[in-house]
């Protein structure tokens, strides 16, 4: 199971779509309900579009993740389904949501063409030369949080609160699973993460707790996004223990949980 979920990257578009629930509730807004679903197809597009790339690549090492194993074995049923996926998100934009999230969704959607750009039409041994880590967990957070911006208004305080908060904690898990997956994959010299991926995982517990701890001062200090500060503190205090345990799970589960340390605010929604 934890192979299957880790191979086509499902957790990636819930943890989006689960935090953009949980702005909504905290702010008290009432969006398109087309929304999540525009979101979770194209999050899941680029996931899959960006492992298909790198399966076109020859190995960098003997051992490889599985999620990258399978990509490379069924590339072709997998950049159709990226395709479709993809295809489905920009029709339900068109037909079914604002002028104003389609304008933020196609600036959002320049910026991952550069950043596809940057990373797959260069050499491998070239991306260690920049935090790329620090670019996905961006445009992943703008993904998520740009289309709740009213219309014709700036964001609220509480938003670009939970937005930060979402960012440093994803740009935690993308720099753990990255150097993770590369010291498990024998540390080939092409696939070296850059020296801020690797010196975050190296200190993710304390990184992670502070991010905990300033999402949970935030939820004290605002009148609004208190159920965000727990989700957040909940979640860095996750990833906390799950860096200190990480010699205890295989590669394929170790990378599911570190995803899954994010969707700490699912429980909150069930607690409603």
């Amino acid at each position: 199971m934890f192979l299957f979920i880790d191979a086509l990257s499902l957790v990636a578009p819930l943890v989006a779509v689960v935090w953009q629930f949980s702005v909504w509730h905290d702010l008290q807004s009432r969006p398109s309900p087309w929304e999540p679903l525009a979101l979770g197809l194209a999050i899941w597009a680029l996931y899959a579009a960006d492992h298909v790339f790198d399966a076109l690549r020859g190995k960098s090492s003997v051992r490889e993740p599985g999620r990258k194993a399978f990509h490379r074995v069924h590339w072709q049923i997998m950049a159709v389904l990226a395709v479709c996926s993809g295809a489905g998100s920009l029709a339900i934009t068109l037909s079914s949501l604002s002028d104003t999230i389609l304008v933020s969704g196609l600036a959002i959607a320049a910026f991952v063409l550069v950043y596809f750009v940057s990373v797959h039409c260069i050499p491998v041994r070239w991306r260690g030369f920049w935090p790329r880590e620090a670019a996905v967990a961006l445009g992943f957070g703008l993904g998520t949080f740009a289309p709740l911006v009213p219309a014709g208004s700036l964001p609220s305080i509480a938003l670009i609160a939970a937005s930060i908060v979402f960012f440093s904690l994803c740009w935690l898990n993308c720099c753990a699973v990255e150097t993770w997956e590369w010291q498990r994959s024998g540390r080939p010299s092409e696939g070296t993460p850059h020296a801020s991926t690797q010196w975050i995982a190296h200190h993710l517990s304390p990184l992670a707790i502070g991010v905990g701890a300033v999402a949970l001062l935030i939820a004290l200090w605002l009148d609004r996004g208190r159920e965000l500060g727990m989700a957040g503190f909940s979640s860095g205090a996750a990833l906390c223990l799950l860096s200190e345990s990480q010699d205890l799970f295989s590669d394929s589960i170790l990378g599911v949980s570190a995803d899954l340390a994010l969707c700490v605010p699912l429980l909150f929604c069930s607690l409603r």
